[in-house]
This record gives C-alpha cells, sequence and structure tokens, in this order.
C-alpha cells in the first residue's frame, strides 16, 4: 500500500470543508481519521493540519505573520507590523500573532508567511561570529 504524504491529506481535508452541509462535513472527518488510523498514518495530523492551514490561507488569501520579540508590543507597533506585511504582500487579510520570548535579547524576529526577517541581537551577533571567524 503506498504511503499518502501529509500535503494530499490536507488537500482532501480542504476539500471536505468545502461542503456547505455540516452534517456531510462530520461524516468525512470521521472517514478521513480512520482513513489515517487504517494506514497507519495517524503520526502525520500536526503536518496534515499545518498544511491544511497553509492550503486555507493561500485559498482565502490571508498572510500569517507571526511576531517574537523580548517584550509585549503596543498597538501601535502591531498596526505598523501590519501595513508592512499588508504591503508585502498585497493583501488586507492579516492573521497577526506576537510571541514574547525572554531569550530574545533585543529586536525581534518577524515571520511573513514563510519569509523571515530576524533582527535580534542573537542572530546579528551571529553574523559577526561568521565575519570574524
Amino acid at each position: 500500500m503506498n504511503k499518502i504524504n501529509a500535503t494530499t491529506y490536507a488537500q482532501l481535508l480542504y476539500q471536505i470543508g468545502q461542503s456547505p452541509d455540516q452534517f456531510v462535513i462530520n461524516q468525512k472527518l470521521k472517514f478521513f481519521v480512520s482513513l489515517l488510523a487504517q494506514r497507519g498514518q495517524l503520526s502525520l495530523i500536526r503536518r496534515v493540519i499545518k498544511k491544511y492551514n497553509q492550503i486555507y490561507n493561500q485559498k482565502n488569501k490571508i498572510t500569517t505573520v507571526k511576531v517574537e520579540t523580548p517584550y509585549e508590543l503596543d498597538e501601535a507597533v502591531k498596526n505598523q507590523i501590519t501595513l508592512l506585511a499588508q504591503s508585502l504582500r498585497k493583501t488586507k487579510n492579516i492573521e497577526l500573532t506576537t510571541i514574547v520570548n525572554t531569550q530574545l535579547i533585543g529586536g525581534a524576529k518577524i515571520i511573513i508567511d514563510d519569509l523571515l526577517i530576524d533582527t535580534s541581537l542573537r542572530h546579528q551577533l551571529d553574523n559577526i561570529k561568521k565575519i570574524i571567524k
């Protein structure tokens, strides 16, 4: 039996969710989970969900933005980051998530879909180390 990859399962899951009938969706989801179990691929579920989210966001033109800083951001900064993402991705649909990471000494890590903008002090120090070696 050929193994099905996470992307294929995610595409199937997306198609299941397109039904207008909630009962049909529930029945198909039960079948979907049992299919994963029968094929011994329940361990793929996290990757399937991640791929599903990517497919959903792409189809609905949603840009995900994750900002990691050593402190809580105020609304003005969040709005500036949202505007930056909107201009980079040419969309108004921004899903912003902020994470406080006290391990960062300063700066920020911003991930816009798959684009990483790393202005953290740790990243800058690592770059300096590479240059010196």
